[in-house]
């Protein structure tokens, strides 16, 4: 295959890859979470751990995404 070919190649299964990590990180949640509570974590605890969590990995996404952004584009004309 030419350069040109694998680049679409790449370029078309990004979405298929996308679904495959989102997938599996829905397995592995629904893993932990059987798992806590079966170990008898209570519902309400759960829910808060797990929106600190969620909190904190979008936050450092959100960062890194501001500090690029702010480097591209410069904020004065």
């Amino acid at each position: 295959m030419a350069n040109g070919q694998d680049q679409t190649l790449i370029a078309k299964a990004k979405p298929f890859i996308a679904v495959l990590f989102l997938q599996v990180t829905y397995v592995i949640m629904n893993i932990i979470t059987k798992a806590a509570m079966n170990n008898g974590l209570s519902n309400y605890v759960f829910v808060v751990y797990r929106h600190a969590t969620a909190f904190i990995v979008t936050s450092e996404k959100m960062n890194a995404i501001m500090y690029l952004l702010c480097i591209a584009t410069p904020l004065s004309l």
